[in-house]
């Protein structure tokens, strides 16, 4: 048996090419009795993710460019928004051409993470661009004036990821080695999809965009209910927005009911110098008033809503002088990563109690607890889940109920008495059709 051994820092894929075209001028130099044979070849599980990332990419660019044109509606702006991708990615390119880096997994993963930021700019001077049009002002005149409007927003836009994405270059060791190709990768084309943005966005813009566009019988047939949705959707926002300044109040005061419900927590269980994770935290509700509340308290953030999570982690956090770790995608997804891993966890009222049973207890070590924030339901749900909260290891032992603002807030106070079976928890598909 011969094994092929590549050097520290060669490609494994390249090495693994030129040793299967030397298999066959080996084979004649052997006798005939004796035939080579490939017991394991590494290279194809490499491969095999590389070809998943690609199509994965493919999938991404026309998923992007459908959503822009569901929203805008026209198929010149979707194709003047579309156009910065592939300028954004050629920098991509180039970039790894000058440094002798290749598509490999780090740099294919760094690209399907770009291509969802890199028309966010475009959009927004688009968008403005377009509105000046409607207005009567003439297409050439509206693309300098519209994108003036917007550039200091689109600019601090990409200083606020670069912000993020930059520190990543300077890493070292082996941490430099996964992540400072994603690093220069992300902050190279979201640099070059924001000048695409400031230049040609509002080049092709004055050339392509009319006064007042016509649309295809059929483009027309097939929109229209779409723009009906879309135009209703406008209107219910305009009127909820309108609500809401006209009852600064009221507003205030729910904002005041939601933070004093996130702080019933205290009454129910110490948390100084626990770890705690808030599952599906949303805006960071109730994680970040107790991380205000009780500064020692180790806060992990969870939620599946990647934009959301950048906000927090980006601007609110730390605008409130806090620090948390951040988890974005669903929670069974990390189950493996954090099992038992924390003293306390939290979860609103996002779903049925059975249903959150299983997405939260995993992540409790024994002796720990799970928070669930409840409404007036409370004892129907925790009778619903009586056998989830045996079979994940769970013990309830009570319930804690509130008045706030008018409205009973119950907390369902259950204690992880043994570990959670490792088949749990299921995939979200599963645990909603057969909920335990």
């Amino acid at each position: 048996m011969i094994i092929v051994q590549k050097q520290s820092g060669a490609n494994s894929v390249d090495i693994s090419n030129k040793v299967m075209a030397l298999l066959p001028e080996l084979q004649e130099t052997l006798p005939s009795d004796i035939e080579i044979g490939i017991i394991a070849n590494t290279s194809e599980s490499i491969v095999n993710t590389i070809d998943s990332l690609k199509s994965t990419i493919f999938t991404i660019l026309v998923l992007v460019v459908i959503v822009v044109l569901f929203f805008l509606g026209r198929w010149r702006a979707t194709f003047i928004v579309a156009i910065v991708i592939p300028v954004s990615l050629v920098a991509a390119f180039i970039y790894l051409r000058l440094t002798g880096n290749t598509l490999n997994i780090i740099s294919l993963s760094s690209l399907s993470i770009a291509i969802g930021m890199v028309v966010d700019d475009a959009i927004v001077v688009l968008e403005n661009i377009t509105t000046h049009i409607e207005r009567g002002t003439k297409p050439k005149s509206a693309a300098v004036f519209a994108t003036s409007e917007v550039s200091l927003s689109v600019i601090a836009t990409t200083l606020v990821l670069l912000a993020v994405f930059v520190p990543l270059t300077f890493l070292e060791g082996q941490a430099g080695i996964l992540f400072k190709q994603l690093g220069w990768i992300v902050a190279i084309v979201c640099s070059v999809s924001t000048l695409a943005a400031l230049s040609l966005t509002p080049m092709l813009c004055s050339l392509m965009l009319k006064s007042n566009p016509s649309r295809g019988k059929v483009f027309g047939a097939i929109y229209k209910p779409i723009e009906w949705s879309l135009n209703g959707l406008d209107k219910l926002y305009s009127r909820f927005l309108g609500w809401c300044v006209s009852h600064r109040f009221i507003v205030i005061l729910v904002a005041l009911a939601i933070f004093g419900g996130s702080l019933t927590l205290l009454k129910v269980l110490p948390l100084a110098g626990k770890s705690l994770l808030d599952v599906g935290t949303g805006a960071g509700f109730p994680g970040v008033p107790l991380k205000l509340a009780v500064p020692s308290l180790r806060l992990t953030l969870l939620d599946s809503l990647q934009k959301r999570m950048r906000w927090l982690e980006d601007e609110a956090l730390p605008a409130l002088e806090l620090e948390a770790r951040f988890l974005s995608g669903r929670a069974e997804e990390f189950a493996a990563q954090y099992r038992e891993r924390f003293d306390v966890v939290t979860s609103r009222a996002v779903a049925r109690l059975n249903l959150l049973c299983e997405l939260c207890l995993p992540y409790v070590h024994e002796g720990g607890y799970f928070l669930a924030m409840k409404g007036a339901q409370a004892g129907e749900e925790l009778t619903e889940a009586a056998k989830a909260i045996r079979t994940l290891g769970g013990s309830f032992e009570r319930t804690e109920t509130f008045e706030i603002g008018g409205a009973a807030h119950t907390v369902v106070v259950i204690r992880k008495t043994a570990h959670t079976p490792p088949q749990y928890p299921r995939t979200w598909s599963r645990i909603k059709q057969k909920p335990l």
